[in-house]
Parts: C-alpha cells; structure tokens; sequence
C-alpha cells in the first residue's frame, strides 16, 4: 500500500478529562483505558444496558485527557450518553472537534514522525495524525470517504448516529478486531456481551459487500437474497471511481448467495467481496 493521506473532516474529538476519567471511561467502554496510550489507536464502543452499541469510536490518550474520534453526527449523542454517568465523578468531556483537525494515513508513517496514531491490529496500515485547526495542510490530502473506503476493505466498521443502538459488538465483529475486552470487569452492557461470547450462538456474521455504483440507504435497512430475509446493512460508502463497499450483517445460510439486493428502490445489485 503506497502511502496516501487524507482530510477527515467529517470525524471530530470528544475530551474526556479530569481525575475520575480513567474510572468513568473503565465503566462505559468495551476496552479498557488503562491500556491506552499516546502513541496507538485502540477501537472501542460504548453500549446500551441491552449490549448494543451506541458509539464506535478510536480511542487514545492526551497529556491530560481521553481523546475519542468518531464522526461528528454521533457526537452529540454520545457526549450525552456519557454525562450521564459522568455526574458520579470528577470529569469533564467535552467535543474539541473545532479546535483539532485530523489526518489520516494509508501506509506505515515514518519512525521519526511521532504525530501519527497508530491503529492498533492494523499499524502498519493505518494511522491518523491529530493537529491543532488552522495549522497548514500538506497536501494532496483524498477525502473522508476513500478512507471509510480503505477501512471497509479491511471490514472495520464505522457507527454514525442513524446506527446508533442498533447492533451488538459481536455483529459488528468487534471481538475480531480486538474492540472487546473480555478480562475488564464489569461495564454498561458487559453481562449481555459476555453471554454471547461465551454462551450465544451467533447465526449471522458481519461480511464486505460491493456494487458498482453509489446508493443512499440507512444502517439497518433489511437485504434480501434468494427470495428470502438475508440480513441487514449495517455502513456503506462509495469511492470517487463510483465503486461502493458495505459492510452488512448476514444470515451464515445466506451469506455465499449469488446477490443481494436492499429492500427500497432504485438500489444496485450487491455482491460478496471477500479478500
């Protein structure tokens, strides 16, 4: 992968700071902030009592504070969600989004530019660098979605607020990709997670669709295949070629049929794309 750079503009930053951060951050996300650091990006999500996510977010940490990236329309929301636990402790969180800007990285950084965050699970993939706004750009810098588009290649979803409360870590496939940590302790959603890791059976899995052409559909909007109910799309994003990759939750049964379409009109034909 040669190395390219791009402006995400459309993902922004919530600080969590304050002395009880760690401790309120420890009881609310799938991972544990003990384990993050200044130098690497650890997913996470941060979930409903039920075990659904709510959030989606990359984790890392700050001289002072937790920084969370996520795209800025779940902010809100999640900024919201966490305050209401935050009157328990000594904390503030806030969304920075308008005084950093950030940068992603497709490709290895260099050893001596320690700007850049390294995706964990992915390093040598993935990173993104997090400057103050207003400070020049080196360009040429691609855009937000032919970076979703490299992270649904490697199938690591992204949440916005219309997926929001909609789907289990485990059909996101979050355990996979390290987002999950089963050794943490108790957290918001912990018991139903754990159940269906070590007590569920899973008859649907997350998997990479692609079509030709871009098309308009919310997370949660119902595939079929085979005449039958196959599943559900869970994010999706086109390329500037016009080349779209979803990433869906489907039935195992179904999961090797020939195509797939979404059940509104005026959408493509969607196929299998596996590496």
């Amino acid at each position: 992968m040669n190395n390219q750079h791009y402006l995400l503009d459309e993902f922004g930053l919530i600080s969590v700071r304050g002395e009880d951060a760690g401790k309120l951050l420890q009881g609310q996300l799938t991972t544990s902030p003990d384990n993050t650091d200044q130098f690497t990006l650890q997913l996470s999500a941060l979930c409903n009592p039920q075990g659904r996510c709510l959030a989606l977010f990359w984790v890392t940490r700050n001289t002072e504070d937790f920084w969370l990236i996520l795209p800025k329309d779940n902010i809100e929301n999640t900024i919201g969600t966490l305050k209401r636990y935050a009157v328990f402790y000594k904390v503030t969180i806030d969304d920075i989004s308008q005084q950093k800007q950030l940068i992603g990285l497709s490709g290895k950084p260099a050893e001596e530019d320690p700007q850049y965050r390294k995706v964990r699970g992915f390093e040598k993939q993935f990173s993104i660098k997090i400057i103050e706004q207003g400070q020049p750009l080196e360009g040429p810098l691609k855009s937000t979605n032919e970076w979703l588009f490299l992270l649904a290649d490697r199938k690591i979803p992204w949440m916005t607020f219309s997926a929001s409360g909609q789907f289990l870590p485990h059909n996101l496939d979050l355990p996979a990709l390290e987002a999950v940590d089963f050794k943490k302790g108790c957290y918001t959603g912990q018991e139903v997670i754990a159940r269906m890791q070590y007590k569920g059976n899973l008859k649907s899995h997350l998997v990479k669709l692609s079509a030709d052409k871009p098309f308009i559909a919310d997370p949660g909007t119902k595939l079929d295949a085979e005449a039958s109910r196959a599943g559900e799309l869970i994010c999706h994003v086109s390329n500037s070629q016009g080349k779209t990759l979803a990433l869906a939750l489907i039935k195992d049964n179904l999961k090797n049929a020939n195509f797939f379409h979404l059940q509104q009109e005026n959408t493509p034909i969607l196929t299998l794309s596996e590496h």
